[in-house]
Parts: structure tokens; sequence; C-alpha cells
């Protein structure tokens, strides 16, 4: 089972409340296992972190010297769609979400639009 970032916050904030409850008197009293817990979680959730924004393509990411890189209008142009439609079929058509832009390959929609035509 693999947990969510949120699911992490979580038993990050349950692991600390019992090492509180543990340095308040709770028996068997404070045990080290406990900080170890806390520190492994928030590693993980830290690498977890770090993975999610390495994943999320920043705008400087973008080749924009490559013509390749078409815009949902443009895609909608292609397709005869409406532009609705292609956002709503973006990941059938290997967009991806730029900041608030979506962009598309050229390769990818072509592909797409030969496969449809077949």
């Amino acid at each position: 089972m693999t947990l969510t970032e949120q699911q992490w916050r979580l038993v990050i904030f349950c692991l600390g409340e019992e090492r509180q409850a543990r340095l308040r008197g709770k028996t068997p009293g404070f045990q080290p296992w406990n900080d170890e817990l806390i520190e492994a979680a928030c590693r993980e959730l830290a690498e977890m972190s770090r993975q999610r924004q390495s994943d999320d393509a920043a705008p400087s990411d973008l080749n924009r010297d490559n013509d390749s890189d078409l815009s949902s209008r443009q895609v909608a142009e292609m397709t005869g769609w409406h532009i609705r439609k292609v956002q709503r079929n973006r990941k059938k058509l290997g967009g991806q979400k730029i900041g608030t832009s979506l962009v598309f390959h050229e390769r990818d929609v072509l592909e797409h639009i030969e496969g449809s035509t077949a």
C-alpha cells in the first residue's frame, strides 16, 4: 500500500501526538523509536514532494525553440474539435498542463488523428 502526501502528513501528526503523550507520562514512557519513525515519515514526505515537483513541468522546461509544441486552439483547428473537447481529451492527445496552459506535441496529435481515421 502506498500512502498519499496527505496521509503521510496525518501519520506525522499522529506520531507527534503519541510522542507528546508519552512525554506527558503515557506508559511505558518516551521511546526513541518514536523520534525515528517521525524522522522516517518526514523523509518519505519530503521525497514524495520532490518527486511531484520534478514531475510537474515548469514553463521554463518547455523547448520554446521547438515548433512542435501546440496550443489547445491549434489542436482544435487540426482536429476540427471544439476547444473544450480538446481540453477534455488532453490525455488521449498527449497534452501536458504547464502552469495554466495545455501544451501538445504535434507528433502526438498527428498520431492520434491518423489513428482515428484508420
